[in-house]
C-alpha cells in the first residue's frame, strides 16, 4: 500500500505534468498537445463541511485516477481534486485519504516555510500557456501556505486556503491574482 505522502507526490507529478489552467475559461479547449480540463463556472461555493458532508462537490470536475511516479500504478489511496469558477476566482478543491491511524506531518507553520518538506499538496498553474511562467501553490496538512510566481519565492499573492480533518482543503485564487 502506498503511504499517503507518495499519493500526494502522484498529484504533484500529475498536477505539474499535466494541468495546464487558463482563467480565461471562456477559450475552447486545446484541440491537441497537454490535458486540458474544463473549471465550470459555478454560482457559489460550498465550504469545507459541505464537501466532506457531500463526499465530493457535484457541481466542479472531479479529477481522479493518479498514478505513482514510478511504476505506473494506480495509487491505492486515490485523492480527488475538484476544480471549478466563478466570476472573480479559480477555486480548487482536494481530499487526499489518510491511512487510518495516521496523522500528516505539517512541521511548516510560517508563510513560505518549507512546506514541501511536509505532507503536502502542490500545484502549477500556467494561465498564459507559455510553459515557462507560471504560479505555484503548496499548502500542508495544517492549512500553512507557500507560493511563487515562476521561480520567485518573494512573490505572495492574495489568496484563501481553508483545510479540514487533515485531508480536506480548498484554495481560492482570485482571478485578478492569475494575470498571465
Amino acid at each position: 500500500m502506498f503511504s499517503p505522502k507518495f499519493c500526494r507526490r502522484c498529484l504533484i507529478s500529475f498536477l505539474l505534468f499535466g494541468l495546464i489552467l487558463c482563467c480565461a475559461a471562456d477559450e475552447p479547449a486545446p484541440a491537441e498537445g497537454r490535458p486540458f480540463w474544463n473549471a465550470p463556472l459555478v454560482s457559489s461555493t460550498p465550504d469545507l463541511q459541505a464537501i466532506l458532508r457531500q463526499s465530493g462537490w457535484p457541481q466542479a470536475s472531479a479529477l481522479t485516477g493518479f498514478m505513482g511516479m514510478s511504476g505506473g500504478l494506480l495509487s491505492a489511496n486515490q485523492p480527488t481534486v475538484w476544480l471549478a469558477r466563478s466570476a472573480d476566482s479559480l477555486y480548487v478543491a482536494w481530499r487526499a485519504p489518510v491511512l487510518k491511524g495516521r496523522k500528516l506531518p505539517a512541521s511548516a507553520t510560517g508563510r513560505d516555510g518549507p512546506v514541501w518538506n511536509d505532507d503536502a499538496i502542490e500545484f502549477f498553474i500556467d494561465s498564459g500557456r507559455t510553459h515557462r511562467e507560471y504560479y505555484q501553490f503548496i499548502v500542508n496538512a495544517g492549512g500553512v501556505r507557500y507560493d511563487g510566481r515562476s521561480r520567485d519565492a518573494a512573490w505572495n499573492g492574495d489568496w484563501q486556503v481553508s483545510t479540514a480533518k487533515d485531508d480536506t482543503a480548498r484554495a481560492g485564487l482570485p482571478r485578478s491574482l492569475l494575470k498571465p
